[in-house]
């Protein structure tokens, strides 16, 4: 049977997680014993009872036990805050531990009842999960029910902690155990249920582990992917096959996207096949196709010699464009609606562009003809994980499918690139910035930013501004010219320096803290 390998005990020593416990202080309301007062019916009380009842009332809420002084509200600091008894980790979500009598001050969970202690600011980041992760496009939809399903499973629970953390700490640019810390305690719990004599392959095991592969396949090395693979496929067919999963339930999403992913990174088919439902959406049918969508139809199945191929470029071209339009329109409202089919659409739209990078044409590796599919399929993709799913900038995952964007270019013969720059002149600028943008943080951004601003040269395109008035009609959404990517641009203008790029990006941690602790901030003092 599968099981994670990973070292947590190395783990926690490497990070210098310290996870220390203490003895819990007797509950002084348990050892007082209670003085029950006799019931009196409507009359009032009288005599020793009476005496009794108002002695309590007078008491000064001071001298009432006080919560532990647990820092909820603020940011976590590096290293694990101290946990009550470790042992509460390994509950199952079919666990009911006992209600706390004395909630805290703006805690998510004020009567402690989570299956996770306090370690590891689980308070914290399951705010910041709901008040500023689940409001981005990153989690499938519907995003507000993902939480309460995670709440119920301690693995599930560190899973997704983990991931909160590691967003947290990539936007703050602050170094935090934490993410290690949660990670090293799902392995635990999973592994634990998966050594039992009938390994629990629960709907909440198979999505926390589903969460970890994710974890390592967009942040690790691209070797682990098929390990984590193989062990989120064995716990499917334990439970009967993927479509033994609820269609349309986080665990099944989660775990074809995981797959997704996995088949992404690996170059190799996908384990589990996507299920239409009834009332699917397909994007790339909402409009006719743009005129110069069919200009592009019209020269891809020239130049290529593969009209269903370029057909089936096309469309996903045409898909990704309309569903991109939409998040744009939505996002602008002052109270933006969930759009419930928005995760679905992406991954039919991700998948159908890994089978085009994966189908016998292009396996045989770039030519002349196919160049342009590659660079097409590949360009898709960083605009669906950075744009449309809204992956952090300077993760692997992103970088890896920049440097396969790099390579087919590099092994195009001389000349080439140029003749594909004339033919397609408007993809041909977009692949440059979408692989630029995903390599932020790398030393090939400045690789692609002189190849955007040297063809920008060519035709005349003047600066940003430029740029956004030639794409417009191909693709172009708000966020290519965001904070997160100023970095690009200021390769692209070539007048910069890094000093530049630091302050924007101050500036936008400012922002985006502010937003933060104001959300906190309207929590309830009490609850």
């Amino acid at each position: 049977m599968y099981e994670w390998t990973d070292d947590v005990d190395a783990w926690t020593t490497e990070t210098a997680i310290k996870v220390t416990t203490y003895k819990k202080k007797p509950d002084v309301a348990r050892k007082q014993s209670l003085p029950f007062v006799t019931e009196t019916g409507t009359a009032r009380p009288k005599g020793t009872s009476r005496t009794l009842i108002r002695s309590h009332a007078r008491r000064k809420p001071d001298s009432r036990i006080k919560a532990p002084s647990h820092a909820d509200t603020t940011a976590p600091q590096n290293g694990s805050s101290n946990s009550r008894d470790e042992s509460n980790e390994m509950r199952s979500h079919v666990s009911h531990p006992q209600l706390s009598l004395f909630p805290r001050k703006a805690a998510v969970d004020p009567f402690q009842t989570l299956p996770v202690s306090d370690a590891g600011n689980s308070q914290f980041y399951i705010h910041y999960y709901d008040s500023v992760f689940s409001e981005t496009f990153s989690p499938v939809n519907p995003r507000k029910e993902y939480l309460p399903f995670v709440m119920t499973d301690a693995a599930l629970l560190h899973a997704t902690l983990s991931h909160s953390s590691v967003r947290h700490d990539i936007l703050h640019g602050i170094p935090s155990p934490d993410s290690v810390y949660h990670k090293a305690k799902a392995i635990q719990i999973v592994n634990r249920r998966l050594r039992m004599p009938v390994p629990e392959c629960t709907d909440a095991t198979i999505t926390a582990v589903a969460c970890l592969a994710l974890f390592e396949q967009l942040t690790g090395p691209t070797s682990s992917a098929k390990i984590h693979m193989d062990g989120l496929k064995a716990m499917v067919d334990i439970r009967g096959g993927i479509t033994a999963i609820r269609q349309g339930s986080h665990a099944r999403k989660l775990t074809t996207w995981i797959d997704s992913c996995a088949s992404i990174l690996l170059e190799t088919p996908a384990r589990f096949t996507l299920t239409l439902g009834d009332d699917e959406e397909n994007p790339t049918e909402w409009f006719p196709y743009s005129a110069l969508a069919q200009t592009y139809l019209a020269k891809l199945t020239t130049q290529t010699s593969l009209p269903t191929l370029s057909d089936f470029i096309i469309s996903i071209y045409w898909g990704i464009h309309n569903v991109t339009q939409l998040k744009e329109v939505t996002s602008r409202l002052s109270k933006p609606p969930e759009i419930l089919s928005y995760s679905d659409m992406v991954e039919r739209l991700e998948r159908r562009t890994v089978n085009i990078l994966q189908s016998a044409p292009l396996k045989l590796g770039p030519n002349p003809d196919t160049a342009i599919l590659l660079l097409f399929g590949n360009a898709a993709l960083l605009h669906i994980y950075t744009f449309m799913r809204e992956m952090p900038l300077g993760i692997s995952f992103l970088s890896t499918l920049s440097q396969r964007v790099r390579h087919t270019i590099s092994s195009l013969p001389s000349g080439v690139l140029n003749e594909l720059q004339n033919l397609y002149p408007e993809l041909c600028l977009w692949i440059y910035i979408m692989a630029g943008i995903g390599t932020i943080g790398t030393e090939d951004r400045i690789y692609f930013a002189r190849l955007a601003r040297d063809f920008c040269e060519g035709i005349e395109a003047s600066g940003v501004d430029g740029v956004e008035g030639f794409l417009r009609e191909w693709m172009w959404c708000e966020a290519y010219t965001g904070a997160c990517t100023e970095a690009f641009w200021v390769d692209f203008r070539g007048d910069g320096d890094i000093g530049e790029v630091v302050d924007v990006e101050d500036e936008m941690v400012t922002e985006e803290k502010e937003r933060h602790w104001m959300s906190y901030a309207t929590m309830p003092d009490e609850a």
